[in-house]
């Protein structure tokens, strides 16, 4: 939890210095943002250790979508025209797999674009700064679902227990592709890719989902 202090005195965005800590990730002062700045520092220390993690996730709750979803980032669908020009085709396994691994969850309602106003976000500076692909924020929703066998009821501690072991089990199928891929920077064609996905979601169908 990177907003203890916040949380603890009944805020759920804001720290008691009155910042919102998802809005301060491009450059985190570490006496007002301790535990952002701590984090990147943690981030960046893996990146020059050459041990940068596969995967980035920041996780939410949301006031007005219902589900489980993820934001992403796809430089094809940037404010941004240099971003163009990255390969950020693998960004939407993770969320295909979910969306076949854990009834809570919406590709639906997932949302790969990278907005100027959303520059200082933990996913798009991880993304951008740190070169990590696979950066998301998992949003879930304050309102429920409206879909799967969880539809018209809110989500409780036993439903987001249950996302979290879905998402380390699509983590795992993630890793289980990723092995037929010829090195690190997920290079393919997008057919390719779409190609071992389709295998994946044919896998992860049939594994541990109970609808």
């Amino acid at each position: 939890m990177l907003n203890p202090d916040g949380v603890i005195n009944g805020c759920h965005r804001c720290s008691l210095s009155a910042d919102d800590l998802n809005r301060c990730w491009t450059d985190p002062l570490p006496n007002v943002q301790p535990t952002v700045y701590h984090t990147k520092a943690l981030l960046v220390t893996l990146k020059q250790m050459g041990k940068l993690p596969l995967v980035f996730c920041d996780y939410h709750g949301h006031s007005r979508r219902k589900n489980v979803f993820l934001f992403g980032c796809n430089g094809q669908f940037s404010w941004s025209p240099n971003d163009s020009q990255r390969n950020d085709a693998c960004v939407e396994m993770l969320p295909k797999i979910l969306n076949h691994l854990a009834p809570s969850f919406s590709i639906l309602n997932c949302n790969f674009s990278v907005e100027y106003n959303r520059e200082s976000t933990a996913r798009v500076t991880i993304w951008r700064q740190l070169g990590l692909q696979l950066s998301y924020t998992m949003e879930s929703s304050y309102c429920g679902c409206d879909q799967g066998p969880y539809k018209d009821y809110h989500l409780g501690i036993s439903q987001l227990l249950e996302m979290g072991c879905k998402f380390c089990q699509g983590i795992q199928h993630l890793l289980e592709k990723l092995k037929t891929c010829k090195d690190n920077n997920f290079l393919g064609s997008k057919n390719t890719l779409d190609e071992k996905l389709l295998k994946s979601e044919q896998f992860a169908g049939q594994a541990d989902v109970n609808y």
